[in-house]
């Protein structure tokens, strides 16, 4: 995430949400700290020299990245250069770092996942909305086992089947997201037509997950639309974008870019506008949710010929 100018994040409006998990919170922190530090005029370095550490540090603090245990007497330390001297808001944040350096749950499955993915299960799991458009296969939220299954069998062709039971038990618990009694995550999806006829793990695999898509779609948290072969080119994203937001008061949008060994998260506002429109411009030209239905219920007619 590039360093620009951030607004104040409202720390009370953060330990006010019980879904806040500590990915979020410790955004949420470095948000803050960044915009308090950029409103008094003081630079990464000043506040590097004031901890004693590097500005990589500081950056990290500001970004909210990796696993490092929060300091919050140093949290405390520059507040204080800050000029911030509010008893309750200080007490707040202490109990923000707490909280922020908690284990989230998906830390168990560390081991499966690379370190950069690790950030978006965080930020997924504390979203009110997730915004996908997807143009190659499923996205995971919607996979079923068998589905899941066949990606994983050509992407770690090597796994053991206890890895690849644990790879699904970790998809499986992100996608109750969807099915929580309060607070159900909304998803709103746009997929390229190939994905419904793209076979992956046969026919009986692919009628599965296209009548699953179906039934997640009876849902009123569940968008899915189809983005048709012969929509306006001009609307299409190029590749998969996620657009994760939240609850939490002042908490910005977060844009999330997979690549084939990294992953890009967005948090300006300048960026994140950008793929919003894309967004809604993909729906606009996608099908409606009547219309989706039919070429899903088309894409199965022809896989059980």
């Amino acid at each position: 995430m590039a360093l620009e100018p951030a607004g104040i994040v409202s720390m009370a409006g953060l330990l006010d949400q019980r879904t806040s998990t500590p990915t979020v919170l410790r955004m949420g922190l470095g948000l803050m700290l960044r915009g308090r530090r950029e409103q008094r005029g003081v630079s990464a370095k000043a506040a590097a020299r004031l901890l004693g550490c590097s500005v990589s540090k500081i950056s990290r603090l500001e970004t909210g990245r990796g696993r490092f245990q929060l300091s919050g007497q140093e949290v405390a330390k520059l507040l204080a250069f800050y000029g911030e001297n509010d008893p309750r808001m200080l007490a707040d944040v202490q109990e923000l770092v707490q909280r922020a350096n908690r284990r989230g749950w998906w830390l168990v499955y560390a081991d499966l996942m690379p370190g950069w993915f690790e950030m978006f299960v965080g930020l997924e799991s504390s979203a009110s909305m997730v915004r996908i458009f997807e143009a190659f296969h499923m996205p995971g939220l919607l996979q079923t086992e068998g589905y899941a299954r066949a990606l994983m069998r050509a992407g770690v062709p090597m796994a053991r089947s206890e890895e690849v039971g644990r790879r699904i038990t970790f998809r499986r618990t992100r996608q109750e997201a969807l099915t929580r009694t309060h607070g159900a995550l909304k998803l709103w999806v746009v997929i390229d037509e190939s994905v419904l006829l793209r076979r992956v793990g046969g026919k009986a695999v692919m009628i599965e997950q296209l009548e699953h898509v179906l039934a997640m779609m009876r849902r009123p948290n569940v968008v899915v639309q189809v983005l048709p072969f012969d929509a306006d080119i001009a609307a299409h994203a190029g590749g998969p974008i996620t657009l994760l937001r939240f609850q939490a008061p002042d908490m910005p949008d977060v844009v999330y870019l997979e690549q084939a060994d990294g992953a890009e998260y967005l948090d300006e506002t300048s960026r994140t506008e950008t793929y919003l429109r894309i967004l809604d411009n993909l729906s606009a030209v996608a099908r409606t949710k009547r219309e989706s239905r039919a070429l899903i219920e088309s894409a199965i007619a022809r896989f059980r010929c």
